[in-house]
């Protein structure tokens, strides 16, 4: 880059900070610019010094060092400021999808990415590696697809050539760093051997090439070459079991591919397919010739189809899918047995937009190492299964094995994906224009389990985005990597004015209306939630509703940090406990155990605007505080109405957290939590024992186990309102920082012949000799 470059982008960077006549254009501006300066301060892929894993051998593994990412807070202003000021108002002006593009990616790369932490204990520390599990290559008449992973978040590029000792030729490298990778390697020629090195580097200048590897390209045997050379589009796939190849890129002012037939597998070969590239009037995706569609299919049940190896690009036709009709897809197939999409990159960028839709599959569908770009900003109608996102599988068997997994996506303006059993190893971005961006919506069924959701890594900014929902029943949420930046997009993005807005939630369950819906055994696990937020945007860890038939759910040994950084944005907490009010009665208990929870402002929030529910049960956890907001509380009761029958088992409290340091927001004289601590009762095995607590009655009756041993929960203390009083008409709180606690000491112990007494304050243990039975 010249410095004549650099510098005209600083000069515009300080324009965009005054010019408030003209947001959108000089954001775009200076945030296009940015990129420039991001890339140019990265150093490329120059480094001084390497190493060699595998000594003497030049094509074993290397590693190098080169320059880190460097991110300025100039840089980062410019960004956010650019993000943040984003208006569908002036977009519908002028829209540029690419422009719309490159700010979410300049937002991403000085907010989201590995030179960003937000807590010293979410840094990715782990060494830059290939993991071998998650490679996949297709080689192709003239090129290749290969889809690898990377251990921590890295740009890379794919060096080959004939010759090991001279890779000459390169793919692309990304724009951004991420941890799931698919690169197309075109120009080769057919029945030939090529070898490859995997190129990544990460934001700490760290540079790391793969052993060389190799493969072989496919002749033309067995195969039907596909030309678009003077054919009419769509261009007709009509053999069954055939095996159908690109020779060139096919540009389309409507639909490209109609597919007639069963069991075709359409290979790519690297090339791209434009579709949608002039007006169609009245788009609907029943009929290929007004679909507007890249590939189209409706095979009425008979025959699979497999789609791998090359790029879908919408147009720039100006078109606009219908929210009733559908249409304007990078792909449409409809009934078919078994899909498969793989080695596949997606960009597309117009209204209402499924960029892939798979229509009542009847036999298994499998997604894997794609690479979905949304370009667009138009959500028509965000409700059931409306808005944009890059995969619909629409009514999905009970009984599906579908799978979506090693997956990018680079952008997209409302949802992920959803519809499989088995949701694995993805990376989602989310920028959210639209109410419930759900990043992960979980196959959900009343007569089947929803299946598995575990090693994703999701990032969430904008209006209203939602990491991972609920399933009707039987679903691992686990493993997954969720990061949230909250700010304020002033209302400017979606035409709904109440409501979530400028809300972002890593987990979610919820019911609607008068309640009643199945949520069964739903497990989130060994997850990491980090977040940030701003100007009054509200972050939320857990947003988990209590209901009478939201039955055995569970969040457990998670890890959450969410923060705010300014005086003003106080709704940020990692467990927001919500519910049904209207059947508070009937709940049944959610379970929180062992996470681990920090946050400066507060850690367990009972209740807010959107839910507010009854037992909810929170054991084993840590409480930390982080830094010195001037609104900091431990808890907090929020949402309007009394909300009670908590529980709080064995806390650990770091900082200044404690369990009576309580903010009654917003709610009445009967909100409450009880404190438990847990008593631990050895003895003689078989020994009788009975606990009653300060008022003399009996809280527990049993025997110690074969150990000799006893663990009981026992209710120590009762957090209030200082304003409650026993048999008093319930009203709002007015000194909402003025707390009560209602001790329920000193309990009674019978042991056999003996008697004792403990007064909690923590978790305890008493030992009872033989003889004093």
């Amino acid at each position: 880059m010249s410095p004549g470059l650099v510098g005209m982008g600083f000069g515009l960077i300080n324009n965009a900070l005054h010019d408030k006549e003209k947001v959108m254009k000089r954001n775009i501006a200076s945030s296009l610019l940015l990129v420039l300066m991001l890339a140019a301060g990265s150093g490329g892929c120059t480094e001084p010094s390497t190493e060699a894993d595998q000594a003497g051998d030049p094509h074993g593994e290397i590693r190098s060092s080169g320059r880190p990412l460097g991110v300025t807070d100039e840089q980062r202003f410019t960004a956010r400021h650019a993000f943040s000021g984003l208006s569908r108002h002036e977009l519908t002006e002028e829209f540029d999808p690419e422009r719309l593009y490159q700010v979410f990616s300049d937002f991403v790369l000085t907010h989201f990415s590995p030179g960003n932490p937000v807590h010293p204990e979410f840094e990715e520390n782990e060494r830059l590696a290939f993991p071998d599990e998650a490679k996949w290559l297709h080689a192709s008449l003239n090129s290749a697809a290969l889809g690898f992973s990377t251990s921590v978040p890295a740009r890379t590029y794919v060096e080959f050539g004939e010759d090991p000792d001279s890779l000459e030729s390169v793919t692309d490298e990304t724009d951004r760093y991420y941890v799931r990778h698919t690169h197309l390697l075109k120009g080769l020629e057919s029945g030939q051997t090529y070898h490859y090195r995997l190129v990544a580097r990460n934001a700490n200048g760290e540079v790391l090439r793969s052993g060389v590897g190799s493969f072989t390209t496919a002749d033309e045997s067995d195969v039907e070459l596909l030309s678009a050379d003077n054919a009419d589009t769509p261009l007709v796939l009509d053999r069954p079991d055939t095996t159908y190849v690109l020779t060139e890129d096919v540009s389309a002012g409507g639909t490209a591919i109609r597919i007639e037939a069963p069991n075709v597998t359409l290979d790519l070969n690297g090339h791209t397919i434009a579709y949608a590239d002039s007006p169609v009037d009245s788009i609907r995706q029943d009929r290929a010739v007004r679909a507007a569609t890249g590939i189209w299919a409706n095979l009425s049940g008979e025959g699979n189809i497999r789609v791998i190896n090359g790029r879908l690009r919408e147009g720039q036709g100006g078109n606009q899918a219908d929210p009733r009709h559908g249409g304007l897809h990078a792909l449409y197939l409809s009934g078919a047995m078994d899909v498969e999409l793989a080695g596949l990159q997606l960009s597309w960028h117009g209204a209402q937009v499924y960029a892939a839709v798979i229509r009542n599959p009847r036999g298994q569908v499998h997604i894997h190492h794609n690479d979905f770009a949304d370009k667009g900003y138009e959500i028509l109608d965000r409700h059931g299964a409306g808005g944009g996102r890059p995969l619909h599988i629409s009514s999905p068997r009970t009984d599906n094995e579908h799978r979506i997994n090693n997956n990018l996506v680079r952008r997209t303006r409302q949802n992920g994906f959803g519809g499989a059993r088995f949701i694995v190893d993805n990376e989602i971005h989310v920028d959210s224009w639209a109410t419930n961006s759900f990043a992960i919506q979980p196959f959900s069924s009343e007569e089947d389990g929803g299946g598995r959701v575990s090693g994703n890594r999701i990032f969430l900014a904008g209006y209203n985005p939602i990491g991972v929902v609920w399933a009707h029943r039987d679903l691992e949420v686990s493993d997954n990597r969720i990061q949230m930046e909250g700010l304020s997009t002033g209302h400017r993005r979606f035409r709904e004015d109440w409501g979530e807005q400028d809300t972002l939630n890593a987990f979610r369950i919820t019911n609607y209306g008068e309640g009643g819906q199945v949520r069964e055994n739903l497990h989130f696990r060994n997850n990491q939630v980090v977040g940030r937020a701003r100007n009054g945007a509200v972050l939320r860890g857990t947003m988990f509703y209590s209901d009478a038939t939201i039955t055995d759910t569970r969040f457990e040994n998670n890890r959450v940090h969410l923060e705010s950084l300014d005086p003003t944005t106080v709704e940020v907490s990692p467990i927001v406990a919500q519910g049904l009010r209207r059947t508070r009665e009937q709940h049944e208990p959610v379970f929180y155990t062992a996470n681990h929870l920090s946050s400066n402002v507060a850690l367990i929030r009972f209740g807010d605007e959107y839910g507010l529910g009854d037992r909810h049960i929170i054991r084993d956890a840590i409480l930390e505080q982080t830094g010195d907001h001037s609104d900091f509380h431990t808890i907090v009761f929020d949402g309007g109405w009394d909300s009670g029958g908590h529980r709080l088992i064995d806390p650990e409290f770091r900082g200044d957290a404690s369990y009576d340091d309580v903010w009654w927001r917003r709610t009445s004289t009967e909100s409450h939590f009880h404190l438990y601590w847990t008593l631990t009762i050895e003895g003689d095995a078989g020994a009788s024992v009975k606990v009653h607590d300060g008022s003399g009655e009996q809280v527990h009756k049993g025997v110690l186990d074969s150990d000799g041993e006893m663990a009981i929960p026992l209710r120590a203390a009762t957090v209030r309102p200082e304003e409650w009083s026993p048999g008093e008409e319930r009203r709002g709180v007015r000194n909402r920082h003025a707390t009560q606690v209602v001790r329920h000491g000193p309990h009674q112990v019978t042991l056999g012949d003996e008697i004792m007494e403990v007064d909690l304050y923590g978790p305890e243990k008493v030992r009872v000799s033989e003889d004093g039975r």
